[in-house]
């Protein structure tokens, strides 16, 4: 059985230094890896605690995201992103970004530590709702 020397080391975080056999090679890494998201989820505010990118024309569709459970088409150029686990604080920086003429506008009276609204508007259309092709947003804490 083969040995490996797993070194892990992170500014602000514990480092894992040690000799391991082939048969845990990967229970160790799984657990080094489920403390680093544990890390970036609950200490290391300006991480972004959840993102998304999603297709919002037709049925809506999650391509990638991080902390994302589902998207909720509510009409025309509206949608509710929930989230996986709630974040950590009620006053997040949100951003996004659209694909084609279509720009993201925010509603923030309606933000909650586990889901919050948007908009997508068409710009080559005076700005009215509309559902973007592409849709990429960052919740970050």
């Amino acid at each position: 059985m083969s040995n490996y020397n797993l070194q892990f080391t992170w500014s602000g975080f514990d480092a894992a230094n040690r000799v391991i056999s082939g048969a845990d090679f990967q229970t160790e890494f799984e657990a080094i890896q489920t403390a680093v998201n544990s890390k970036l989820d609950t200490t290391n505010a300006g991480f972004a605690e959840a993102w998304v990118n999603f297709t919002g024309t037709g049925t809506v569709a999650i391509n990638d995201s991080y902390n994302v459970t589902s998207i909720t088409d509510r009409g025309t150029g509206f949608y509710k992103v929930n989230m996986t686990n709630s974040i950590s604080t009620a006053y997040p920086a949100i951003v996004g970004i659209c694909a084609s003429d279509n720009f993201i506008e925010l509603d923030n009276v309606d933000i909650t530590v586990d889901d919050f609204d948007i908009y997508t508007r068409d710009v080559s259309s005076g700005g009215t709702l509309d559902d973007a092709p592409m849709v990429t947003v960052a919740v970050i804490a």
